[in-house]
């Protein structure tokens, strides 16, 4: 008895099919897995994009930067967001400079530099901010102390 070699690759063929079709369920497994910060690799990850969110939310001078705070830095962010406000500053950009991370990635602090102008006189001006992160399971990353303009505070 011989098998011809159009019978091998069909059921070659459908083993990759079987294969590839039964890890699709697994995907989504996997990504929520990452989704928790279960890893120091997978919490690093997430805070980057914690960090873009915040700080894009900021940009647009949205409330809804407070989604991404402590509830003991709550008072401090709204201040900041409402002198921006008042005093019609507008951010052009804001870059990490720095992002360190502590105590296997559960705390990290963030340097970022903040490209901004206040009307009318649209001059760009430069500052420096200071972000003080910390994670936890069931909330994921959350800002828990802001400094603007660290270094002339002597921080």
């Amino acid at each position: 008895m011989s098998i011809r070699p159009s019978k091998v690759l069909l059921i070659v063929f459908l083993l990759i099919i079987c294969v590839t079709l039964s890890a699709c369920p697994a995907v989504p497994l996997i990504q929520s897995f990452k989704d928790i910060g279960a890893t120091e690799s997978d919490r690093q990850t997430l805070l980057a994009n914690e960090v873009k969110e915040f700080n894009i939310s900021r940009y647009w001078g949205s409330s809804d930067a407070l989604t991404r705070v402590t509830p003991d830095a709550q008072d401090l962010v709204r201040s900041e967001i409402l002198r921006a406000k008042r005093s019609k500053e507008r951010i052009v950009e804001s870059n990490v400079e720095f992002m360190n991370f502590e105590e296997d990635a559960y705390k990290a602090t963030v340097d970022l530099a903040v490209r901004y102008f206040s009307v009318p006189s649209y001059i760009v001006h430069e500052r420096y901010e200071r972000q003080h992160w910390v994670f936890s399971i069931s909330e994921g990353w959350k800002m828990n102390n802001l400094q603007v303009n660290p270094d002339e505070n002597n921080v």
